[in-house]
């Protein structure tokens, strides 16, 4: 990035949410060490404020991959926003 900061500035994909025609869904562990929280926050704060319909969950004590019955709350929120926002 030091090297070539405009080249490495349009690698972001923040770059590209204007583009998003879509409704988004996020689901995050709070424990997450691969992928911190802040970054799905700051995600969904930037969609929103560009217009963009996102639905956000976190899952206390989950990790990266979320298990047990997070897992299970997951698939059925994804399944609900699927019916809702994709299924033609």
């Amino acid at each position: 990035p030091e090297e070539n900061p405009d080249n490495y500035l349009k690698l972001s994909p923040a770059n590209y949410f204007k583009d998003v025609s879509t409704k988004v869904i996020i689901h995050h562990g709070e424990n997450d060490k691969a992928a911190p929280l802040q970054w799905s926050e700051k995600l969904k704060e930037t969609l929103i404020n560009q217009g963009k319909t996102v639905n956000f969950y976190t899952y206390p004590g989950q990790e990266h991959v979320l298990q047990g019955k997070e897992w299970d709350k997951a698939m059925e929120r994804t399944v609900e926003f699927f019916n809702l926002y994709l299924r033609n």
